[in-house]
């Protein structure tokens, strides 16, 4: 929780599956370190960074440069990690996915995905398919929940 507060200062891709998001506050500085479908931690460790960006990573600054970390929190019992950046209209989500492959998943206040690592599509459970694609809607409603 120590992120809730900062500021997206950039956004750097180390590799295809391993992201950074420099985040800043008055007083503080830290590096938010995730790997798609392995680990998501803060790190001092500085590591090298590719002279230029993925696509992916610049759809991302798009999206979450200057943006708040609001909230970090688990989605349900999944292993989904819903990081949300800014409010209201403008708010930004991130869906860390730390299953199969992983993935990273970025939507806007309506759950549209406007970018992604990996599109997938999944079974939904009547028949048919839902596509995890960017211009559809995120299948959060479908993340287990915790029945006592």
């Amino acid at each position: 929780q120590r992120v809730c507060g900062h500021r997206v200062a950039n956004v750097y891709d180390l590799d295809k599956r391993t992201y950074t998001l420099k985040l800043a506050a008055r007083d503080d500085k830290c590096v938010l370190l995730i790997e798609s479908g392995v680990r998501l931690h803060l790190t001092a460790f500085e590591r090298d960074k590719p002279t230029v960006p993925s696509v992916f990573t610049v759809r991302l600054r798009r999206l979450l440069r200057t943006k708040r970390v609001e909230s970090v929190r688990q989605l349900g019992t999944d292993r989904v990690v819903v990081m949300t950046f800014g409010s209201g209209d403008s708010t930004v989500r991130l869906f860390l996915e730390f299953y199969a492959q992983g993935n990273i998943v970025a939507v806007d206040h309506k759950f549209v995905i406007q970018t992604l690592l990996r599109p997938y599509t999944i079974d939904d459970g009547a028949g048919g398919t839902i596509d995890v694609h960017v211009g559809n809607l995120y299948p959060a409603d479908r993340a287990r929940q915790f029945n006592r």
